[in-house]
């Protein structure tokens, strides 16, 4: 009976050191993965289940985007809704799209398109890049796939409607990879700043 009872009671023991210790690996697993998610700001909020914007999202952008937090925002401008705008409801982005020419002289509350890439709604991949401010492009770290995108054009009356179709998220200053994408479909590639060093990470999503 001793004998019996010995046997068991080394049993249990064996049994709740190997729990331990498999408690202590997931835990440990856990911490690692947590710290891995909120290497990202953007894969931080959807770690936490994040489905929509949060409640005072300019507020929030500047939490997350060192470039939110440190570069003024100009007044909205009063403007007639004329020629092409992006509309993105669920985020609040609202911008005439412009013509742009490459370099860093980007006027706040327009969308600029990247020279050489394919015109907004047409097949190919259409670049478009604006200041990472809430109303601006700040919002794209809030979007989510299938959010609704429209190409807006006053003028004609016509409306395109697409949806994001990648949250890209992060991306390197000089990865120049996402201008030259390519698709036999139209195609929106969304780009803001997300860094206050002017060599900072950039924030990209794709929308079709």
């Amino acid at each position: 009976m001793r004998r019996r009872l010995l046997a068991g009671l080394l049993v249990a023991t064996g049994a709740a050191l190997s729990l331990g210790a498999l408690a202590g690996f997931v835990t440990a697993r856990s911490q690692l993965a947590e710290r891995l998610v909120h290497a990202d700001p953007h894969r931080s909020a959807a770690a936490r289940g994040a489905t929509s914007t949060p409640a005072d999202p300019a507020a929030a952008l500047k939490t997350i985007s060192s470039y939110a937090a440190s570069v003024p925002e100009q007044p909205a401008p009063v403007v007639a809704h004329q020629g092409l705008w992006i509309e993105i409801p669920s985020l609040k982005i609202a911008l005439p799209i412009r013509e742009g020419d490459g370099s860093d002289r980007i006027p706040q509350w327009v969308a600029l398109h990247y020279p050489g890439t394919a015109a907004p709604g047409a097949p190919g991949n259409s670049y478009l890049y604006a200041h990472g401010l809430w109303g601006m492009f700040g919002g794209l770290l809030f979007a989510r796939a299938g959010d609704q995108v429209s190409l807006h054009d006053y003028t004609s009356g016509a409306v395109r409607t697409m949806r994001v179709s990648r949250v890209v998220g992060r991306t390197k200053w000089n990865d120049i990879s996402w201008i030259h994408d390519h698709s036999a479909s139209p195609m929106l590639t969304l780009q803001t700043c997300i860094d206050s060093d002017p060599r900072g990470d950039r924030f990209i999503i794709q929308v079709t």
